[in-house]
């Protein structure tokens, strides 16, 4: 049998295949405590972007997004629904503690899989910490986003496929042998991924390494005919909710294709995820942001580990895994690298998940084959990484903001410093959508106007209102192709939200002016002493601009 076979010298430690668990109380430990450091750090209010949109779409309850299903996220939706319905916080702070828990158990998870793949607690340690205060992950995990929800189901995914090979060949002494163990996780494996595509279709991309798993596993006669379909059938339970709505979609427009293809790609994205020439700009920020997330010893030890690790994994006759984890990889990075959008970096958050199995592998394979002083100095280096990181984050905004190191990409929204915004993953003390959308709706009134250059920053004011039951305010996102409709707006107050305070605002209507009041605008008339004091076009105001 495998496990009869001496190891060689850099095999790790054997686990006990008996804590199927991956010990259940550690794993509860760590989640809870990182739920703690990551809901403390969580955003309070309401932000800026998809942020904004994805707390602002909750408590509306509007499922379908006018994007497209790719951006409907219905796991994370209903998640959002039931944070913001039960627990007694602000709406914004429910939905960010739903990234927290999220988070949390990614972190834990890691730990978990990590564990059971080098049989050791330590490498396992390492890999979970680095991640936890990891800059793009740490952010995540402080925001309204759907991206740890992602993480945490392909985290879970990742561990049953390290279980189902570390229990294929845990030998003799294993408690649950392979017949008893492989069906229990490839069916978690298989619902996990379903699950991850009811929350982000990017789940689809560790798919096809999933099934491949899943396939070997039957022709190698770990599991039966019965043992394939509740595989099978697992995942298309966990992917029901998003294949339903694609369902409902084709149903309600008449167009299959078209409601294949807005669950793919969304409307507005499809050139974006179909692109086969990456972005140099796009590639030099994301990988900026991981020298940022990761800027102590993570990197070398990953890269120490995706050497080693067919090697290492070999020894314990799982090489089979070794090529699983090389694929789910390759599949997350190469797709990530090429999607030409704005913030590809965030995106990269299932490529760090997989990243952390080969940084504890790498770990592992340090402490063994170094000399007693290198393992001491890693341990160090490890410790330092994960202590040092806020305030490498803090130092590198106050670097970036003394340079100017943004140059043309700052955008000057109003109120915000973008050095602190991009640079500070903790969302918790980042008020500046909060004090923009206030302060527009308190000069607004009960029935005024806010126009919004920025169309990312409408979901903010949108907030506002809802939040305040102040539905008689009108809210027009200004799009160059849609002029400000001066006439409708005569007798009530204008506010403008500009995209940028270093730009000048939009051209008001003739016979009036925009007047400063803060880092926002209100419409005054040239003329006309009271109007200008209340903020209001006279009745008499030109009915063009």
């Amino acid at each position: 049998m495998d496990a009869q076979r001496p190891r060689p010298a850099t095999a790790p430690p054997a686990d006990d295949p008996g804590d199927a668990g991956g010990h259940v109380g550690v794993w509860l430990a760590i989640t809870a405590g990182v739920f703690v450091f990551y809901a403390l750090t969580a955003s309070r209010t309401i932000q800026w972007q998809d942020y904004g949109q994805f707390v602002l779409r909750i408590i509306d309850g509007e499922l379908f997004n006018e994007l497209g299903l790719a951006l409907a996220h219905p796991l994370h939706f209903w998640l959002g629904q039931a944070a913001a319905g039960l627990l007694p916080v602000e709406p914004a702070l429910a939905v960010a503690w739903v990234s927290a828990l999220a988070g949390a158990v990614t972190v834990a998870n890691v730990f978990g899989a990590t564990r059971s793949l080098v049989g050791s607690a330590g490498p396992a340690l390492a890999a979970a910490g680095l991640l936890m205060v990891a800059n793009t992950f740490w952010r995540m995990s402080s925001m309204p986003e759907c991206y740890t929800v992602t993480t945490a189901l392909l985290s879970a995914e990742l561990w049953c496929m390290v279980l189902y090979f570390r229990d294929r060949h845990a030998g003799p002494g294993a408690s649950s042998g392979p017949a008893s163990a492989a069906p229990r996780w490839l069916i978690g494996m298989m619902l996990f991924n379903g699950l991850g595509l009811a929350n982000h279709n990017m789940a689809m991309l560790t798919l096809p390494v999933s099934g491949l798993v899943l396939l070997g596993a039957w022709r190698r006669g770990d599991v039966g005919w019965r043992g394939f379909a509740s595989a099978m059938s697992a995942w298309f339970i966990g992917a029901l909710p998003y294949l339903a709505l694609t369902a409902i979609e084709a149903g309600r427009t008449g167009d299959l294709a078209g409601a294949v293809r807005s669950a793919l790609f969304g409307y507005a994205y499809s050139d974006n995820v179909l692109n086969a020439r990456p972005g140099i700009k796009q590639i030099a920020i994301s990988a900026a942001f991981t020298l940022l997330s990761f800027p102590g010893v993570a990197l070398p030890l990953a890269a120490a580990g995706l050497v080693v690790a067919r090697r290492w994994l070999a020894g314990r006759a799982m090489a089979g895994l070794a090529w699983a984890l090389y694929g789910a990889l390759a599949l997350h990075a190469l797709f990530v690298l090429r999607y030409n959008v704005v913030d590809q970096h965030t995106f990269l958050l299932p490529t760090y998940t997989v990243l952390m199995l080969f940084v504890g592998i790498g770990c592992a394979w340090a402490l063994r084959a170094r000399s007693h002083n290198a393992r001491r100095l890693m341990i160090a280096g490890v410790a330092l990484s994960v202590l040092a990181a806020p305030g490498v984050y803090v130092l590198a905004a106050k670097v970036a903001r003394d340079r100017g190191a943004l140059g043309s990409m700052a955008r000057h929204k109003p109120y915000r410093d973008d050095y602190r915004y991009l640079f500070v993953p903790w969302g918790v003390g980042e008020t500046s959508a909060k004090t923009m959308s206030e302060t527009a709706v308190g000069l607004a009134g009960a029935d005024g106007v806010v126009i919004v250059e920025d169309a990312m920053a409408h979901f903010a004011v949108g907030y506002q209102l809802r939040t305040r039951g102040l539905s008689e305010v009108t809210v027009q996102v200004l799009r160059p192709d849609e002029p400000a409709d001066w006439p409708a707006y005569r007798g009530r107050a204008v506010v403008l939200v500009p995209a940028s305070t270093h730009a000048p605002p939009i051209d008001p209507p003739a016979g009036m002016s925009w007047r400063a009041e803060g880092e926002l605008y209100v419409l005054v008339a040239d003329s006309g002493e009271g109007a200008a004091r209340r903020g209001t076009p006279p009745d008499d105001a030109p009915a063009t601009p």
